[in-house]
């Protein structure tokens, strides 16, 4: 997920390339693809990705689609797009960099690729058990049919989680 910090770097480069100090809040944003850091030996220069240009074009696209023009309210002609509210341009905008981040995260791309599995609730409880306990612990689950192992995998993910 990108913060809200990060949405409103992201729509600033989408203008301009900025000279940065720190690149350390930019890291999030380097990390999904949609901004490059360029390193001088003076200064770090930090721009959009062309990642990050093709999805505010998108949005962009998205708000404008047609030059449909009508009459408004004072006798003169208005775009239809430029009527779209400029928070649900954000939000589309948003929506697609929460996106890009997402798919971009080695660890999510491994479980919607199938590499991995996903995170099993009562695998990572049973590890937290001493071995004597596990044993019984998982003769009780294989006794459980599926609809019960099911709501213990809920209740195990609710649970708090706490430090050892």
């Amino acid at each position: 997920m990108i913060s809200h910090n990060d949405f409103l770097r992201a729509y600033q480069l989408g203008t301009t390339t900025i000279t940065v100090d720190c690149v350390e809040p930019w890291d999030n944003l380097v990390r999904g693809g949609l901004c490059e850091v360029e390193k001088n030996d003076t200064r770090t220069l930090v721009r959009a990705s062309p990642q990050l240009l093709t999805l505010l074009e998108a949005a962009r696209q998205r708000s404008h689609p047609q030059k449909t023009y009508f009459k408004n309210a004072s006798g003169g002609s208005a775009s239809k797009g430029s009527l779209q509210p400029r928070a649900s341009r954000s939000a589309e905008v948003a929506q697609m960099l929460t996106r890009q981040v997402k798919m971009a995260s080695p660890a999510y791309r491994a479980v919607v690729d199938g590499k991995k599995a996903h995170r099993d609730f009562i695998q990572e409880f049973a590890a937290t058990l001493s071995n004597q306990d596990r044993a019984d612990f998982w003769r009780g689950v294989m006794e459980m049919s599926d609809a019960e192992k099911a709501t213990l995998a809920s209740q195990l993910a609710r649970r708090p989680r706490r430090g050892r």
